[in-house]
């Protein structure tokens, strides 16, 4: 007797996948043909490829963003704390 491991697989649920990307989807929610037995939907997820390059452009971009305001708000803090420790040190040298 074979045993077939478990394996973790992914996949889109037609019907979701259809209101997204209705041309990605084939065959009709739980459509049966003329004998009753059930006529699933099909999926190319190949549709939604250019959807996902375009949200992973979008989140690369945002982070690119994050990215410049923590050099800027880094380089700023380092200023301050430069400063800071300039006038603590011109404070302490004129009070003795």
């Amino acid at each position: 007797m074979n045993s077939v491991p478990d394996i973790t697989q992914a996949g889109f649920v037609a019907d979701e996948f259809q209101e997204i990307i209705p041309i990605g989807v084939t065959g009709r929610p739980n459509g049966v043909d003329a004998t009753g037995k059930p006529v699933y939907q099909t999926v190319d997820a190949t549709y939604a490829v250019p959807y996902l390059v375009a949200h992973n452009q979008q989140i690369q971009n945002q982070a690119d963003a994050s990215d410049a305001a923590i050099t800027t708000l880094t380089t700023r803090v380092a200023a301050l704390e430069a400063k800071a420790v300039n006038a603590g040190s011109t404070t302490t040298s004129t009070a003795t």
